[in-house]
């Protein structure tokens, strides 16, 4: 099966611009076959034919149950959120839940879930710094970090020992600075039914 004579002209004068090297291209009506090019040095051309989809093997995988207070897991997100001025982890820790909920699109979860968004259950797992004198969970006003949820039911937020702490080398009391902390919290959230 050939190429029509006009096509074949086109492809000839763009090999010919060509600098040696590779081009993958597709004939159409052949959409199963991938043609590879290569020109060579010496002005040669090679050119092959190889499948367009290769098989991958899936590897074995294995899934933890879900956690209590759902029946299945959809899908997990994670986010990271910082203040640097002021060392307020509430404010890190909704931003760490914005970042996991902001950079995706799943117009189809209501049809996921059985009984629609109603039944969209949400788990919150927030790594943060702890007082380094003391091992008491810090104060984090879960209220504004349930806020960012437009729908779901939120089960109890968790609170590990986690996040960082580190010197951001400069302290302006105007915005709110105790010292040149600079927190960072990391969300985990799990959403599922």
């Amino acid at each position: 099966m050939g190429l029509p004579i006009r096509q074949t002209l086109k492809i000839s004068k763009a090999l010919q611009r060509m600098v040696p090297g590779t081009l993958n291209w597709c004939i159409p009506g052949l959409s199963s076959l991938r043609r590879k090019i290569s020109l060579r040095q010496n002005g040669g051309i090679l050119i092959s034919q190889m499948p367009l989809c290769h098989k991958i093997p899936h590897p074995d995988m294995e899934t933890s149950p879900p956690p209590a207070g759902m029946k299945a897991v959809l899908f997990i997100e994670s986010g990271v959120g910082t203040d640097q001025h002021g060392q307020d982890l509430t404010k890190a820790c909704v931003r760490a839940c914005k970042d996991a909920i902001s950079f995706n699109s799943i117009p189809s979860l209501e049809t996921l879930v059985p009984g629609g968004r109603d039944n969209i259950v949400l788990r919150l797992q927030l790594a943060v710094p702890f007082d380094q004198q003391g091992s008491e969970e810090p104060v984090i006003d879960f209220d504004q970090v349930r806020g960012i949820f437009p729908y779901g039911t939120i089960l109890p937020i968790e609170i590990t020992r986690g996040g960082a702490r580190f010197e951001s080398m400069c302290s302006v009391p105007a915005l709110g600075d105790t010292s040149d902390s600079w927190v960072f919290a990391i969300a985990c959230i799990t959403i599922g039914y």
